[in-house]
């Protein structure tokens, strides 16, 4: 006649997780979850800066047009105003002569955030404007 076994003993040791196996898994997924957080950060600072360079490029590309329609004016400051009140602006000026003798200014265009957290400026060369 054949023996018949129990398995409930032998199944009810390994039915279920132990506190252990729970613990060390929990532990990995709050690594994990804190890891992702760290980069999600990161990622949120660079896209800021990233708006703030793209905005501030155009700013002075603005100020710039500006300038050239006007005249250009050495130390000239200011704010800009609406959306873009948080940012300030200065116009630098000086003359150089070109290795063929004309005489060009060196214009400097400065765009910063108002808090002073980045600073960005514009660099060209240009003829002072004829006045019509």
């Amino acid at each position: 006649m054949p023996m018949m076994t129990s398995s409930t003993g032998n199944r009810n040791s390994r039915a279920a997780f132990t506190l252990i196996e729970i613990l060390v898994s929990v532990s990995i997924l709050a690594v994990g979850l804190v890891a992702i957080m760290g980069a999600f950060d990161t990622c949120l600072s660079a896209l800021a800066a990233s708006g703030d360079r793209v905005r501030a490029t155009l700013l002075m590309k603005e100020q710039l047009a500006m300038i050239e329609m006007s005249g250009y004016g050495n130390g000239a400051s200011g704010q800009f105003v609406g959306d873009d009140a948080n940012f300030s602006w200065r116009v630098d000026v000086h003359p150089v002569v070109h290795s063929s003798g004309a005489e060009l200014n060196e214009v400097v265009v400065s765009v910063w955030r108002a808090n002073g957290r980045a600073a960005y400026s514009l660099t060209t060369c240009a003829r002072e404007p004829s006045l019509r």
